[in-house]
């Protein structure tokens, strides 16, 4: 190889080096926004009920120069059961959260996609039966009074205090179908709709008394973006680095021409 095309080459190489789109270089560009439902009275669904569904503004392709390229998706929910009974003839009073059949377990909320029946992401509560029940035998010892009410008094200690269920539970999905990614696609928001249901138990002895389970729930979720620009970037005048280079270059095919020359005459 001569000189000349020794020199030539490197040139090309490090002007290619300068020369790549700076969009090459680049990763995926991210864009996250979060909705939160407050604690609810269950059972609840946001998609007839006039409560608010989780609202996501859809991602905006600005005149297609944006694509989307997935959808991270994470859902987490808090469930809490309190728990009361009240005696009216001395009696042990269980009352429970679920239904005790795993196809139908315990308290359990949803986000869905808007058409309000297919699931997105599910968080539900334990649906062990030591967890989600609370016992108590009453009214056959001295000073044990009637009608006496348990789980009113929320005085940590009490021997009338239940302590409440609360149960948290996350989970989260990444979408890269191309019909889902429509789905987050276009102008305007995306509205999911949240499901919350509960299933209580109550049973006694062979005495008399009452039992209930108030549930509530609440859900929060964050929709995650990923995308990357589709326009090409365009040629940009090489940076200062660069010249110089081409600078020394230049200098470097002259010289090696001139010794080259010098050579042959000598």
């Amino acid at each position: 190889m001569s000189i000349h095309t020794r020199v030539a080459a490197v040139l090309c190489t490090a002007a290619a080096a300068f020369c790549v789109p700076s969009a090459a270089r680049a990763g995926l560009m991210t864009s996250t926004q979060s909705a939160t439902l407050p604690m609810t009275s269950t059972n609840f669904n946001t998609d007839g009920s006039g409560l608010s569904p989780l609202v996501f503004q859809k991602f905006d392709t600005q005149n297609n120069t944006l694509q989307l390229d997935e959808v991270v998706l994470t859902f987490h929910a808090q469930v809490q059961n309190n728990f009361g009974m009240t005696f009216t003839t001395p009696a042990t009073i269980t009352v429970s959260v679920g239904t005790g059949n795993p196809s139908v377990p315990g308290p359990v909320i949803t986000l869905f996609e808007p058409n309000g029946t297919t699931p997105l992401l599910t968080a539900a509560a334990s649906n062990n039966d030591s967890a989600l029940s609370r016992t108590v035998t009453w009214g056959y010892n001295p000073g044990e009074t009637l009608s006496q009410s348990f789980g009113t008094d929320q005085a940590v200690g009490s021997k009338f205090y239940l302590a409440p269920l609360i149960t948290q539970a996350s989970n989260s999905l990444t979408l890269t179908n191309p019909a889902d990614l429509a789905l987050f696609t276009g102008q305007g928001v995306l509205k999911l709709p949240v499901a919350a249901q509960a299933f209580s138990v109550f049973t006694s002895s062979s005495g008399n008394g009452s039992g209930w389970i108030t549930t509530y729930g609440s859900a929060d979720a964050t929709v995650t973006y990923k995308y990357h620009n589709r326009t090409p970037v365009p040629e940009t005048v090489p940076e200062p680095a660069a010249l110089v280079l081409w600078g020394i270059g230049g200098v470097s095919v002259l010289v090696a021409h001139r010794v080259r020359r010098r050579t042959l005459n000598g």
